[in-house]
């Protein structure tokens, strides 16, 4: 069961259903994701 206010452990909840700009890569291990407004390069 995922923590009710945590915005990622709802997705990996409702993962099957998920649009696909929220499955660029996935595994079962990691997911890559798109970024913005964050202080990291790349």
């Amino acid at each position: 069961m995922a923590d009710a206010d945590c915005y990622s452990c709802g997705d990996e909840e409702r993962f099957d259903s998920l649009p696909p700009r929220a499955l660029i890569a996935a595994d079962e291990y990691w997911r890559v994701a798109h970024a913005f407004g964050t202080s990291l390069p790349g």
